[in-house]
């Protein structure tokens, strides 16, 4: 099981079921795009986000890539928290829609 996070504008974030640390989610656009993006935290704030390529994916296209970036920057606290009720607590994680335009 996959849970997906949120939806949006094409653009679909989600944890793989068996994922390890550091904690990152997985972007994939039209299944043929992906990038992780990683989270480094330090006394639960984050301090650096990375985006990397998602091995046998494309990278994401310019497009795509600035609206991922506004997707993190706006909830990366709530997928960092989402990540760790998912991975150490055992909870379901809801899909989150989003319609709006970041």
């Amino acid at each position: 099981m996959s849970p997906k996070l949120f939806i949006y504008n094409g653009i679909e974030l989600l944890f793989f079921s068996n994922d390890h640390l550091p904690v990152h989610v997985h972007a994939i656009y039209e299944r043929t795009y992906g990038m992780k993006v990683e989270f480094t935290k330090k006394n639960n704030k984050i301090i650096k986000i990375e985006y990397k390529g998602l091995k046998g994916f494309k990278k994401f296209k310019p497009a795509q890539m600035r609206d991922l970036k506004k997707l993190i920057a706006k909830y990366a606290d709530q997928i960092t928290n989402d990540w760790i009720d998912f991975y150490v607590q055992g909870t379901k994680i809801k899909t989150s829609i989003i319609t709006k335009k970041l």
